[in-house]
C-alpha cells in the first residue's frame, strides 16, 4: 500500500461477479406468471396487469 502510494499506482479494481443467467425453467415460470396476469418486470414486479400487455415484461420474455 505504501509503495503504491509512493509510486502513485491506483489499486486494481475488485473482480466483477459472473453475470446471473436464468435457466429455461425460470423463463417458463415467468411466462406462466405473466399469462396469469402478473407483471414480471422490475418496474412493477408482482402487481396485477390491468392494461393489457406490458412492454417491459414482454421484453424480458423475448430476451430468452
Amino acid at each position: 500500500m505504501e509503495l503504491e502510494r509512493h509510486l502513485n499506482i491506483a489499486p486494481a479494481p475488485p473482480p466483477r461477479p459472473a453475470p446471473f443467467v436464468l435457466g429455461a425453467e425460470s423463463y417458463e415460470n415467468m411466462g406462466r406468471l405473466y399469462t396469469e396476469g402478473y407483471h414480471i418486470c422490475p418496474v412493477a414486479f408482482g402487481q396485477v396487469r390491468d392494461e393489457g400487455e406490458c412492454l417491459f415484461c414482454v421484453n424480458i420474455l423475448e430476451s430468452k
